[in-house]
C-alpha cells in the first residue's frame, strides 16, 4: 500500500492524524523537515503533508526540497494561518498541489488524500511508460543501426565478390596462357587487373571506414586532406558497373578540375551512395539512363552531378530525404545512406543538394572546396 507522511512538529496532531487515518491508509509520520527527508530517501512515499510552521525548516521549504529530490511524491502543505503570500510561496517554490487550513475538515482531508493518491499513482505509471518506451526505442533503434550498417556494407562487400571472381578467371586466363608460351597476351591479361585490384582496396577501405563511423569515438577530419575528385569518381563508377546487371545506361563526364578537401574513401562513399540511389529510382523506367558530371563550379568549388531519369522525389519527401532513417523506399532502405553522405560532405565544408521532379527524374549536386 502506499504510505502519507504526514510532518508536524506538534506530537499532539499526529497522534490525531494517525487516529483519524487508521483503516482508512496507510501513513507515517515525522516531528521535522530532516527526518521527513530522511524517510523520503529510505522507502516509497506517496503524499508528503507538511505542517508550514516547523523550527529550522519550514512546510514551503521542505515541500522545495521534496520537489527537487523526489518529483512524483504529491506535495500538501497544512497551515493554521490564512496568510495568501504563503500559499503562493508553496506554489511557486514547494510546487505544492493543495493547500489545507488547521483544524482540516475529515471529509475535505479524505477527499484530498484520495486525489492525491490517485495523482501519484497515474504520475508513476505515467513513468513506467516513460521507460518502456525509451527502452522500446533504443532496441528499435539499435535494430535499425544495425540494419544501416549491413546496408552500407552490402555494396562493397557485393563489389569485392564480384571482382574477385574477375580477377580468379583473369589469373586463370594468363597462366594458360603462360603454359602455351603465350607470355606477352599473359602479361597483358595480368596488367588489365589493376583497376578491378583498385576497386577491391576502395571497397575493402569503404568498408573500414564505415565501421569507424560507428565507433565510439567520431571520426577525426583532416581539413587539409587533399583528394583528386577524377580518380574518385572513375572509381566508384567502376565499382558500382562491377555490380550492375547492365540494364542501365551509365555515363560518366570528368573535366580536369582541381583537387578538393576530403577524403577519398569517404568520398567515394558518398558517389557510390548516390550512383546506387539513382540506378534503384531508374529500375522501373523503359529506358534508364544515370549520367555523373564532373565538373568546375564557382570559383573554389568543384561539382558532381548525378542525373538520373526515375521516378523522381515528390515535393513533400525531398525536405526529409536527408534526415537519418527517413526512407522514401516502401520495402527497402534505412534512410542512412543520404544522411550519412550529407554529414561526410558538410564535414569538409561542402554541400550536397537535390532537384527532382516526379515522374521525371532527379539530380543530385555534390558542391566541394577546391584547393
Amino acid at each position: 500500500m502506499t504510505t502519507i507522511l504526514y510532518v508536524d512538529d506538534d506530537s499532539d496532531n499526529l497522534i490525531v492524524f494517525e487516529a483519524l487515518c487508521a483503516g482508512h491508509f496507510s501513513t507515517m509520520t515525522a516531528e521535522s523537515g530532516a527526518e521527513a527527508l530522511a524517510i523520503l530517501q529510505a522507502q516509497e512515499v506517496a503524499v508528503l503533508l507538511a505542517d508550514q510552521r516547523m523550527p529550522e525548516m519550514t512546510g514551503v521549504e521542505l515541500a522545495e526540497r521534496a520537489a527537487a529530490d523526489h518529483p512524483d511524491t504529491v506535495r500538501i502543505l497544512i497551515t493554521a494561518y490564512s496568510d495568501l503570500s504563503e500559499a503562493i510561496d508553496a506554489i511557486n517554490r514547494g510546487q505544492v498541489r493543495s493547500y489545507l487550513r488547521k483544524p482540516w475538515d475529515k471529509e475535505e482531508l479524505f477527499a484530498i488524500l484520495r486525489e492525491a493518491l490517485t495523482t501519484y499513482a497515474t504520475r508513476k505509471r505515467v513513468r513506467q511508460l516513460e521507460l518502456h518506451m525509451l527502452a522500446t526505442e533504443r532496441v528499435y533503434t539499435l535494430g535499425v543501426v544495425t540494419a544501416g550498417i549491413a546496408h552500407e556494407l552490402k555494396s562493397p562487400l557485393r563489389a569485392l565478390s564480384d571482382g574477385m571472381d574477375v580477377v580468379r578467371g583473369r589469373i586463370a586466363e594468363a597462366s594458360a596462357l603462360a603454359r602455351d608460351g603465350a607470355g606477352l597476351e599473359a602479361a597483358k591479361l595480368l596488367e588489365s587487373l589493376e583497376p578491378f585490384l583498385d576497386a577491391q582496396a576502395t571497397s575493402t577501405a569503404a568498408m573500414q571506414e564505415i565501421c569507424r563511423g560507428f565507433e565510439v569515438s567520431n571520426y577525426n577530419v583532416d581539413p587539409s586532406e587533399l583528394c583528386n575528385m577524377q580518380e574518385v569518381v572513375q572509381t566508384a563508377a567502376r565499382l558500382v558497373l562491377a555490380s550492375n546487371d547492365g540494364g542501365c545506361d551509365l555515363q560518366v563526364e570528368c573535366e580536369d578540375t582541381p583537387q578538393v578537401f576530403g577524403n577519398r574513401h569517404r568520398l567515394g562513399r558518398v558517389i557510390i551512395n548516390l550512383l546506387i540511389n539513382a540506378l534503384e529510382s531508374v529500375s522501373s523506367v523503359d529506358e534508364p539512363a544515370v549520367q555523373i558530371r564532373l565538373h568546375n563550379g564557382i570559383p573554389g568549388k568543384v561539382v558532381v552531378d548525378v542525373v538520373d531519369n526515375g521516378a523522381g522525389i515528390a515535393a513533400k519527401e525531398q525536405a526529409r530525404v536527408f534526415d537519418a532513417f527517413y526512407s522514401t523506399k516502401e520495402s527497402s532502405g534505412t534512410g542512412l545512406g543520404l544522411a550519412m553522405s550529407k554529414r561526410i560532405v558538410e564535414e569538409v565544408g561542402g554541400s550536397l543538394t537535390l532537384e527532382s521532379v516526379s515522374h521525371q527524374g532527379t539530380k543530385f549536386s555534390l558542391q566541394l572546396r577546391a584547393e
